[in-house]
């Protein structure tokens, strides 16, 4: 595989930007102009690196998966409100337990949604 030819994911790309800026500021010790925004912008980028890390589970049984688009039409039509119950981003196979269709943004890689009745 030809990394040239290959684009890299976005998290890749910030965690080798995080890792060049912790040589340049540990290893190399650089206190230079900007020294402090570059050490602001490798803790938040290492922060968000972080949370791309997402583990998909299995779908469980007593969820009702629905695609995203679906989903959200039904929001728009208020036939889905956060008083009805709760729903994971997910794709038609896996989900995020951890997502939260009511204060998280879409996440890119989302197709469904799996909805859990109250």
């Amino acid at each position: 595989m030809e990394l040239e030819n290959q684009p890299w994911p976005l998290p890749d790309v910030v965690a080798k930007l995080c890792e060049a800026a912790h040589i340049l500021l540990d290893q190399h010790d650089y206190d230079g102009d900007g020294w402090e925004a570059i050490k602001h912008a490798m803790e938040v980028g290492q922060k968000w690196v972080e949370g791309q890390k997402i583990k998909l589970e299995p779908l469980v049984e007593y969820g009702r998966l629905m695609t995203l688009h679906g989903f959200q039409k039904s929001v728009a039509h208020n036939f889905f409100t956060s008083d009805d119950g709760s729903g994971c981003y997910a794709t038609d196979t896996q989900y995020d337990p951890k997502s939260n269709v009511w204060t998280h943004e879409v996440p890119s890689w989302a197709t469904h949604v799996l909805w859990f009745n109250k």
